[in-house]
């Protein structure tokens, strides 16, 4: 599964350097013993403002991606699920649970919970496959709503130098989605089929949804995963360690 955002967002990444932390970001005490409470209070708090002027990151709300992909499943699904122009809504709503994040060098990284009540794909798609046995083909509009869909978030970490300072870099990261009430799917056919042609293929996906997502999980995780993996990771490219904790070498 390939992932792109588009080239405007990573132009202004590219070119900012964040060595100070807006106030409004909650800092924390790592020798502190509620330091993980703390760490997930903060993770709550910045998923709103990352697009502030001194962070520089792009606004969750919507989340904009030039393309990704979903693969084909071994199932039910064999449909080749390609989008682009896609607006992502729902980070911003997200719960976070559960952060953990451990400085020793044997075993550095980050994990942390989010649920997020609703999380809706409004993207232009293309299709190419088969469902139960049914060619499946076309173009148009779509809209892709998972409901209370958990993510799991685990992050290895390493430090290294930049400037002087101190950084955190990911060196490997999934994202597992253990939980999902639902996903509901709305293609819209721009090509030369009627609408209940449409409509039946609408409704047969939403029947069986849960095989479909199950069928297709490993690419909606991959999906969490590089979108978890490039924003982490452009943060603590950006941010110094000891900007975003106190007590920490």
């Amino acid at each position: 599964m390939k992932l792109l955002y588009t080239t405007l967002i990573f132009h202004s990444l590219i070119s900012t350097f964040c060595t100070k932390l807006p106030s409004s970001f909650k800092k924390c005490d790592y020798k502190n013993p509620n330091f993980n409470q703390c760490l997930t209070e903060a993770i709550q708090t910045a998923l709103v403002q990352l697009n502030h002027p001194m962070v520089g990151l792009p606004s969750l709300d919507p989340l904009m991606v030039e393309k990704f992909s979903i693969g084909a499943g071994t199932g039910p699904v064999g449909v080749q699920e390609n989008f682009q122009n896609a607006k992502l809504y729902g980070f911003t709503k997200g719960i976070v649970q559960n952060a953990d994040l451990s400085l020793n060098p044997s075993q550095m990284h980050l994990n942390f919970t989010i649920t997020m009540p609703q999380f809706k794909i409004l993207a232009q798609y293309q299709l190419e496959g088969q469902l139960l046995l049914i060619p499946v083909h076309g173009k148009g509009d779509a809209t892709l709503l998972l409901k209370n869909v958990t993510g799991v978030a685990f992050l290895p970490l390493e430090k290294y130098t930049k400037k002087g300072l101190t950084h955190l870099r990911i060196v490997d990261g999934k994202v597992t989605l253990p939980k999902t009430d639902l996903l509901y799917m709305n293609f819209q056919n721009r090509e030369n089929r009627s609408q209940e042609f449409s409509d039946m293929i609408n409704k047969v996906l939403n029947d069986i949804w849960q095989a479909i997502f199950n069928d297709v999980k490993s690419g909606y995780e991959s999906f969490f995963t590089e979108i978890t993996v490039s924003l982490a990771g452009k943060f603590f490219d950006k941010v110094p360690l000891s900007e975003m904790l106190d007590n920490v070498e």
